[in-house]
């Protein structure tokens, strides 16, 4: 008997060859893709869409990638039965994952037959009761403050000023999204639980000089550089402007942000810091408080 083991010559080895379905399905997603930009074009150069897929946003810089950032949530849109208008007003970008409002969950839940429906709301406890059309099977989600108190939510202001439509919010998402994951094909998050994650560490540098600058540095001694960047620190963040804040009102009044309160806990909500008043708002963040509250337009 020999101990010799036969030694197999692994480049006479046939890959396997690409299915003529998956071939298929690539030809038919990429002439969607071309459709899709096409379309996404079209529309990333008017006003009707939200601002982050205006090519051309008023007063503002070119957004070059706005045709491409357009294309994609109307292909992404296109998987959940959403038209190309529908997908750029409901689907965001939230920390670089998609996301549509809990309320767009639900149009599809039912526009695919399944019934869904509130059983309680209150400020203190909203319930949400789904039943699937195929099977009967039945889904409850309930959602009090309690529960988002031990689940850390109640950092977001807005559970303090508008709790019920906030509690309303997550049984939404929570019966659809463990009900009908056929219909949101596995999308695990609404565009409200993406907003309770915790932001990114933000890292500060220092830029630290080195030769004859980075030993006035060590010995603490002031040269005309280092004081005006003093000065530049102690000025503090450039403001909102007049112009800028009356658009930031009106734009308030257009998605019913009408009360004082609301208002500031929303603007605390989105900029993830503490905002007494609008005239707090820095510069830098005008454009990103736009872009929300453009994609709540009614």
């Amino acid at each position: 008997m020999t101990t010799e083991l036969a030694v197999q010559d692994s480049t006479n080895i046939a890959l396997p060859e690409p299915s003529d379905d998956a071939i298929g399905r690539l030809m038919r997603q990429a002439d969607a893709m071309g459709a899709a930009r096409k379309i996404g074009n079209a529309l990333a150069g008017t006003a009707m869409v939200p601002e982050i897929y205006q090519q051309y946003p008023e007063n503002k810089k070119e957004n070059p990638q706005a045709a491409d950032n357009a294309a994609a949530a109307i292909l992404y849109g296109a998987e959940l039965g959403l038209s190309a208008v529908q997908s750029l007003q409901n689907i965001f970008i939230v920390r670089g994952k998609p996301a549509v409002y809990s309320r767009t969950m639900v149009a599809q839940v039912l526009v695919a037959g399944h019934r869904v429906e509130e059983v309680e709301a209150t400020p203190t406890s909203v319930t949400w009761r789904g039943v699937r059309r195929d099977t009967g099977a039945e889904f409850v989600s309930t959602w009090t403050i309690e529960r988002a108190k031990v689940a850390g939510f109640l950092s977001n202001k807005l559970y303090a000023s508008i709790p019920t439509e906030m509690l309303r919010a997550k049984c939404q998402s929570e019966v659809c999204r463990t009900m009908a994951p056929d219909v949101l094909l596995g999308m695990a998050f609404s565009r409200e639980d993406l907003e309770l994650e915790a932001p990114p560490v933000k890292v500060r540098s220092e830029r630290v000089r080195t030769g004859a600058a980075g030993l006035r540095d060590a010995l603490g001694v002031k040269d005309d550089e280092s004081v005006a960047e003093a000065a530049a620190a102690d000025a503090g963040p450039t403001l909102i402007s007049p112009a800028q804040l009356t658009k930031l009102h009106a734009m308030f009044s257009n998605v019913g942000l009408t009360n004082r309160d609301e208002a500031l806990a929303w603007l605390s909500n989105i900029l993830e810091r503490e905002v007494a008043t609008s005239k707090d708002i820095h510069a830098d963040e005008v454009d990103r408080l736009f872009a929300e509250l453009e994609t709540e337009q009614p």
